[in-house]
């Protein structure tokens, strides 16, 4: 009743809303059985019977998929829409949370009571230790056990193939051609998240396919990845890539190869040149480092190190990322519109893989791992859990 009942709009005729007894389509209705645990709904666990009940999740997924015999409504709500798809998460998330609290037996924590005991007999224990203790296992995503087995899984799989070899970052582009052709009339990206992640989806798993089974890279032989959000909504895919031996990036020529960090000849390559221009300059701090409204200046430094040293051949450190070759041709070009206008040579490119950014035409940042200290990093950073607010 609560979709009806807070969202009118969306919902003019009082249409129901999810319920734990919504039998899938393929389910015979006249099968008997009453809703137990095993069948238990609330939360997406993997079994290998068939599921009788559609889950609160699939309900949302299906409500959320433009389908042309159904009204389209619900997507030209804009920011109502994004409300919904908010609310829908927080409950399928609060609906997940219950389940693990009602069956903390299931998840096997009376081993950890002993501990719970003397935590709570201690006379200097704190304020945190009083109260019941919810454990949340390694399968709920998003949890702390679970970003900590991730990324013990993570540091196996790099032990056992002898380190990684590249670290990439994919932004998703709003302006993708996919996108804008499948917004209605006067809709902007913005006004649909939906569409803009599902685009995201498709291209992250051509990117896989191009690099784990074309061997666009060379042979990789195993990578690790997450996903996240940034603030104003777009996904972005941290993925660190581990090659064959016989493939791995050795030498400075090696890297060339495969990396740059320069512009682009214009008149050869001009198509190169516009994608290289318009997604891969760094220009959130442009030349300003007084800027308090940059997100990337700290201590009145870029964080990210722009603008980088000129330097006529690559190198291979031993204490970070390998430093990209960045020739000083003498040549600027001006990026950036009104205000925020700035002249840039090849100090300010982001390192850059051309054929994924030729493909994909998407903000896709590849850096050349060298050292133990760049894997620490990459590790921390990919594994860093989720950005926190006290409201």
């Amino acid at each position: 009743m609560y979709l009806s009942l807070h969202y009118v709009l969306l919902f003019p005729t009082g249409q129901l809303g999810w319920h734990r007894r919504m039998l899938r389509a393929d389910v015979d209705e006249n099968a008997g059985g009453d809703l137990n645990d095993e069948e238990n709904p609330l939360i997406e666990e993997a079994s290998t019977r068939k599921r009788k009940y559609v889950t609160q999740m699939e309900w949302f997924g299906y409500r959320l998929f433009p389908r042309v015999e159904e009204s389209q409504h619900l997507f030209k709500a804009g920011k109502l829409l994004q409300e919904f798809i908010v609310d829908a998460w927080a409950l399928t998330e609060q609906s997940r949370l219950n389940w693990v609290k009602f069956n903390q037996a299931k998840l096997r924590v009376e081993s950890r009571q002993g501990l719970m005991d003397a935590a709570a007999a201690d006379p200097t224990g704190k304020s945190a230790d009083i109260g019941q203790r919810i454990i949340l296992p390694s399968s709920f995503s998003g949890s702390t056990r679970n970003m900590i087995q991730n990324c013990q899984d993570a540091l196996a799989i790099n032990r056992h193939f002898g380190g990684p070899d590249l670290f990439m970052t994919v932004t998703a582009n709003p302006n993708w051609p996919e996108v804008k052709e499948s917004l209605g009339p006067g809709e902007t990206p913005s006004d649909r998240p939906d569409i803009i992640v599902r685009t995201f989806h498709l291209k992250v798993k051509q990117i896989l396919k191009d690099i784990y089974t074309n061997g666009i890279m060379g042979r990789a032989v195993a990578r690790v990845w997450t996903i996240e959000f940034q603030k104003r909504g777009l996904p972005h895919m941290h993925m660190i890539i581990f090659l064959h031996p016989d493939d791995k990036l050795r030498t400075p020529e090696d890297v060339d190869s495969l990396l740059s960090a320069e512009f682009p000849d214009k008149e050869t390559q001009p198509d190169l040149f516009e994608l290289v221009k318009s997604l891969m300059v760094h220009t959130p701090c442009g030349n300003d480092h007084n800027n308090p409204n940059s997100p990337c200046i700290v201590n009145d430094k870029c964080s990210k190190g722009f603008p980088k040293q000129f330097c006529d051949q690559t190198t291979v450190n031993t204490d970070s990322y390998s430093n990209l070759r960045r020739r000083d041709t003498g040549k600027t070009y001006t990026v950036g519109q009104g205000a925020s206008q700035q002249e840039v040579d090849n100090r300010w490119v982001v390192a850059y893989c051309a054929y994924f950014l030729w493909k994909y035409r998407c903000h896709i940042n590849v850096e050349c791992v060298a050292s133990i200290k760049a894997i620490k990093y990459i590790y921390k950073y990919v594994y860093k859990g989720h950005d926190r607010t006290t409201m």
